[in-house]
């Protein structure tokens, strides 16, 4: 395993997410980009795109966790990832769906998941 940084933020929309992901990625981008052509110090993908807790969420789970073993090398943020398709199955579907499968490969790969809430 590799000692890039591994991030997944998860949690309700208007936690700060975003912004701490935006200081992590600024540092890691500036620390370990290659050269001045290419942003490639850290890759930041937000993955809610309005598929979470639909049809298609496991699907697009899969297909990003594919791009994470690709990218296992080279830092990563994601914004919301397999929890937010959970809670999203479980509110709006009265669906629950396990990704004990993703988790483990997930922690494989060195994924750290923080969850942003508040009171």
């Amino acid at each position: 395993m590799s000692n890039m940084t591994h991030l997944i933020f998860e949690g309700a929309e208007l936690t700060g997410k975003s912004f701490i992901a935006s200081q992590i990625y600024n540092h890691l981008e500036a620390k370990y980009h290659q050269g001045p052509d290419r942003l490639d110090g850290c890759y930041w993908f937000n993955c809610d795109v309005g598929v979470f807790g639909s049809s298609q969420g496991q699907d697009i789970i899969s297909s990003y966790l594919k791009m994470l073993v690709a990218l296992k090398n080279n830092n990563v943020i994601l914004e919301k990832f397999q929890i937010s398709d959970q809670v999203y199955n479980e509110l709006y579907q009265n669906k629950k769906i396990k990704y004990r499968c993703v988790e483990k490969r997930l922690k494989k790969l060195g994924y750290k998941i923080i969850f942003f809430n508040f009171s």
